[in-house]
């Protein structure tokens, strides 16, 4: 049969219930208290659950341990925080919405518009790499740009948008080693069916491992290309061609040689 009781004295009052108790201590002015669920001495408060998982509140921090002891998180009384993961949502009136989730991997953050479910920026630093991602409104549409850095190298694009939905010009960027290249779209026309019937396009790469540059500029059906490498230069046009020591020139309606020339000399069509 369980029993309570309460104990008087001068400078103390007690009550007890079984094996749980609350003391109130006149001389040092403390309040104790200890049950199967919590604990309070001195300036440690002490939770624990059925799993016997524990949180402990002390005048420097708050800690969290599991059943068998072993640390799992907290927060100290510097600000610090300890754990296998954070979560942090911020929100405003306006309805713009931020997600923080920080983990022994990595950290991500997600910032959302004022209907607090578009994203419009986002970043991510982890082991495998760094990501940062944008996707803003503007007064023609949006633009979206990306830099991202990982086992690829690095590569920066960004990408301009109508009201509509559809790219007007984007340029990309990569770079990886002893390899890199910048290419560039615009001027997009769309037909009926909402896809793109032309554009153009202008691009450089760069290999530094065979010692080639590559130059190209045109449009989606017709390019002109300059090319550098240790044998020398080569175009290819549709008005003109350089490939090793001839030198031709063409009709562009046609694409009909027009005349060539050579170490051997000059040849007329």
């Amino acid at each position: 049969t369980l029993t309570s009781k309460l104990n008087l004295t001068g400078d103390s009052a007690t009550l007890t219930s079984g094996s749980a108790y609350v003391k109130a201590d006149n001389t040092t002015g403390n309040v104790l208290f200890s049950g199967n669920n919590a604990t309070l001495s001195g300036s440690t408060f002490t939770l624990k659950d059925g799993s016997n998982n524990t949180a402990r509140l002390t005048a420097t921090g708050l800690s969290f341990t599991d059943a068998s002891g072993q640390p799992i998180g907290g927060v100290s009384s510097t600000g610090a925080i300890t754990g296998t993961s954070l979560n942090i949502t911020a929100k405003n009136t306006a309805g713009n919405k931020t997600t923080s989730t920080v983990g022994a991997t990595g950290v991500t953050d997600t910032v959302y518009g004022t209907d607090g479910k578009t994203q419009v920026a986002y970043s991510s630093v982890g082991t495998g790499g760094i990501s940062n991602t944008t996707s803003l409104k503007t007064t023609t549409g949006k633009i979206d740009t990306a830099i991202n850095q990982n086992t690829s190298g690095v590569g920066i694009s960004s990408t301009k948008y109508d009201t509509n939905n559809n790219v007007t010009d984007k340029t990309s960027v990569s770079v990886n080693g002893g390899t890199s290249s910048i290419t560039s779209y615009g001027n997009y026309v769309y037909g009926e069916d909402g896809k793109a019937t032309s554009y153009n396009q202008a691009s450089m790469s760069l290999n530094g491992n065979t010692g080639i540059v590559t130059i190209k500029g045109g449009s989606n059906t017709a390019y002109s290309t300059l090319t550098l490498n240790e044998a020398g230069v080569a175009l290819s046009g549709k008005n003109a061609s350089l490939s090793g020591s001839t030198f031709t020139l063409k009709d562009t309606t046609n694409g009909k040689t027009l005349a060539s020339l050579g170490a051997s000399g000059l040849s007329i069509n």
